[in-house]
């Protein structure tokens, strides 16, 4: 059972804390923080995206594909607005 399942009412535990969604994928997204690939904080997904502007998304969905991860979906997004640490 899910969260969504239950029709209480959200409350985040954190102001960083964006969504249901983003508790789901930050165990995964949080394993890029302290690297040189952001895990989209300063979007409006934090960790739920990660990228970096070296990160061909192309390449990586067809490598990643290729492993057939359930429950994983790959979509190439360069148009997310981003504050980053990639940004001068």
């Amino acid at each position: 059972m899910y969260f969504d399942d239950t029709n209480l009412f959200w409350v985040p535990p954190t102001p960083n804390t964006t969504n249901i969604d983003m508790c789901l994928l930050y165990p995964g997204t949080c394993l890029f923080v302290g690297t040189n690939i952001s895990a989209g904080r300063g979007t409006t997904k934090p960790f739920e995206v990660i990228g970096a502007p070296f990160i061909k998304g192309k390449d990586l969905i067809k490598e990643l594909s290729r492993q057939q991860i359930d429950g994983v979906k790959l979509v190439r997004n360069s148009r997310e607005k981003i504050l980053s640490r990639f940004i001068s």
